[in-house]
């Protein structure tokens, strides 16, 4: 799907999108509907946590400075549950100190204030291919868990290295 087929259709994801500033919340998330399937919205990074929590989310929009909880400290604390997911902050800072800490709290992209509707969707529609990639990895990893469980119900299975030693046995082996 090229992203011309991507614009037009709403792209089948859970998105977070965390903003304190409500006019700027309330244009964004506009923007945001319009382009993905589901769009939960945070009003800080503390409920934008506990809406992490709730809803597992694909993918996260944050700002980066909040009342209670930061977009950065929500992000530090969201990659030790998902190293996954990918995180997008918006900021007002270019500053080298604020890009370091993003880096330290595991943040994947930066698109920075002013919004750009264009820069946004761009790093948007990049945070999609992974989550395709994911999903597909999800997806092959099931169906060779099932596959393992076919074979180990129906079939003795080992395997041996070149010298002849065995190295792997299923359990119907035994």
């Amino acid at each position: 799907m090229n992203t011309e087929q991507k614009e037009r259709i709403k792209l089948p994801i859970r998105l977070l999108y965390v903003e304190d500033e409500e006019d700027i919340r309330s244009a964004t998330s506009l923007f945001l509907s319009r382009r993905v399937e589901e769009l939960i919205t945070a009003t800080d990074g503390q409920e934008g946590l506990e809406f992490y929590d709730k809803y597992k989310p694909d993918l996260i929009v944050s700002d980066v400075r909040m009342p209670r909880m930061d977009g950065l400290s929500m992000a530090s604390m969201i990659r030790q549950k998902d190293t996954r997911i990918p995180i997008i902050i918006v900021t007002a800072h270019s500053e080298k100190d604020y890009f370091v800490q993003a880096i330290d709290a595991g943040v994947n992209q930066f698109v920075i204030k002013q919004i750009s509707t264009v820069k946004l969707y761009e790093a948007i529609l990049k945070a999609y291919d992974y989550i395709q990639v994911q999903r597909e990895l999800q997806q092959k990893t099931i169906l060779l868990e099932e596959y393992r469980y076919a074979i180990d119900q129906g079939a003795i299975v080992s395997k041996t290295d070149n010298r002849g030693i065995i190295t792997f046995v299923n359990d119907t082996f035994f």
